[in-house]
């Protein structure tokens, strides 16, 4: 085992009740800490998401709504987990997708996680390249190793230390060669130079990627510009896209802010007027789908509709918003499994009588009529709670109002989800715009969360009728500023 010496490694396995980071979370996570080529240590743990998890993920898993239910948080078990993935290469099978809900569950508890990641698929095709498949159940019919319980986490992150092992013992050196290899840092881009990156500012904004043709590649925001841009060249794990993109940057521009809020504002603004290579998925599309509270019989079910954009007094009635058809029918095939809808109320099967997921017992018969309709329509109305468009909290328009230093501040006025106006004060002057009120979803969601975080409360305040008709008509920093 000399080639795993030198190294400290964590093998970790989540299982997750989705498979959204952001929205989903760990019911379940195992660990292996391996130190001098031994494991020292082993951990593991169901956890409660605070949330019901799906008949699905039950069938899948063998996790019940009651293991996780008993079990702690994952904030409750933090302090331990952070100990054992302390100074240790992240392992894991398809490292992105364990690491990013890592990563996710310590930034909801207040807490920050970096480590270098790798990939045990990425190893696999490295050491073994004439194997076809690279899959867990793959690796554990090629090599013959035992596990006990598949889809569970410490079971699934044990086959990970029998595969290390297997390699030192079969490569030897080789292991550590390829470990070395991809886990290596990357420097600085070859078309940039390193002072193109000492000089970058270190304050909230935005940053443009540009390829060598002076093609837009990529626009990010951060609170720190410096710190986010080196995060893309450095070694900490990144997806294929942050590779393309440090490959290809030959240059930076960069637009200072006076806080995040403009900085998110600004981003979204510059990926739908420039459109960045790399940032296909924000740019603004031609349509929007929304989904409309439809009826089939006495349970709920919804209707799918293309719109050029949505009006601001017609958003309350939309259940949600998609940016295509195929994340509207995801969204809802995952919902119907989360929270045991009928998939054909739901129109996602044409078929007669009970539908596929009655006959697993995941839907409870409404496709029969044999649930009672007010029950689903509850489950029903849930399941759409986190893409509904939220209440607007206050009873007319507020200011929103970042300040960098005395010199420079930026205000917006904002109602009804809709960015109605925004003056930006420096040493230049004022530079002050109206917009016409429009339901933007990019803006929403970014409205949606500062005004969510207490730490902004501070920079909010309810703008009177009178004051905002002054804002609108005027352009000098005594009139819009107050």
């Amino acid at each position: 085992m000399e080639c795993l010496k030198g190294r400290a490694f964590a093998i970790v396995d989540v299982e997750t009740s989705g498979t959204s980071a952001t929205f989903n979370r760990v019911i379940e996570i195992g660990i292996l800490r391996i130190e001098e080529g031994k494991c020292v240590e082993e951990y593991r743990t169901c956890l409660n998401p605070g949330r019901a998890i799906s008949p699905w993920i039950t069938s899948l898993t063998g996790i019940t709504q009651e293991e996780v239910s008993a079990a702690p948080s994952f904030e409750d078990v933090l302090d331990e987990i952070e100990r054992l993935l302390q100074g240790a290469v992240f392992v894991a099978h398809n490292a992105r997708f364990d690491y990013a809900f890592i990563k996710n569950e310590f930034k909801r508890a207040g807490r920050g996680f970096r480590a270098k990641c790798l990939c045990t698929v990425r190893l696999s095709r490295a050491m073994n390249p004439r194997a076809r498949k690279h899959d867990l159940s793959s690796i554990i019919d090629r090599y013959g190793f035992r596990c006990e319980a598949r889809h569970r986490a410490f079971d699934d992150a044990r086959v990970l230390w029998d595969l290390l092992q297997h390699f030192a013992r079969t490569y030897g050196d080789r292991l550590g060669a390829e470990i070395e290899k991809l886990l290596k840092a990357d420097t600085v881009p070859q078309l940039l130079g390193r002072k193109d990156l000492q000089d970058l500012p270190e304050g909230p904004g935005v940053y443009i990627f540009y390829g060598k043709g002076g093609e837009a590649l990529y626009v990010g925001k951060s609170v720190n510009i410096k710190n986010r841009v080196l995060s893309h060249f450095s070694g900490d794990y990144r997806a294929t896209k942050e590779l393309l993109v440090a490959r290809d940057v030959a240059r930076i521009e960069t637009r200072e802010t006076a806080g995040e809020l403009s900085a998110l504002l600004l981003e979204s603004s510059l990926i739908k007027s420039i459109h960045p290579y790399y940032n296909r998925q924000l740019v603004k599309r031609r349509e929007l789908v929304i989904a409309r509270l439809s009826r089939a019989g006495e349970y709920a079910s919804i209707t799918l509709e293309r719109v050029p954009g949505i009006h601001p007094d017609e958003h309350r009635e939309v259940l949600g918003v998609f940016r295509s058809l195929a994340q509207a029918k995801s969204f809802i095939d995952e919902a119907a499994r989360e929270h045991a809808l009928c998939k054909r109320v739901m129109g996602l099967e044409k078929t007669r009588g009970a539908c596929f997921s009655a006959q697993l017992g995941i839907c409870r018969g409404a496709c029969e009529g044999k649930e009672d309709a007010g029950t689903y329509n509850e489950r029903f109305q849930a399941a759409f709670d986190a893409r509904r468009i939220a209440a607007w909290p206050f009873p007319g328009a507020i200011m929103i109002e970042e300040r960098a230093d005395d010199l420079e501040r930026h205000s917006f006025v904002i109602n009804d989800w809709c960015l109605l106006g925004d003056a930006k004060v420096d040493a230049d002057g004022v530079e002050f715009r109206a917009s016409a009120p429009e339901f933007d979803l990019d803006r929403y969601k970014i409205f949606a969360r500062y005004l969510r975080d207490p730490a902004n409360k501070k920079n909010i305040r309810r703008l009177p009728r009178e004051e905002y008709e002054r804002f609108l008509a005027s352009q000098n920093e005594e009139a819009v500023i107050s």
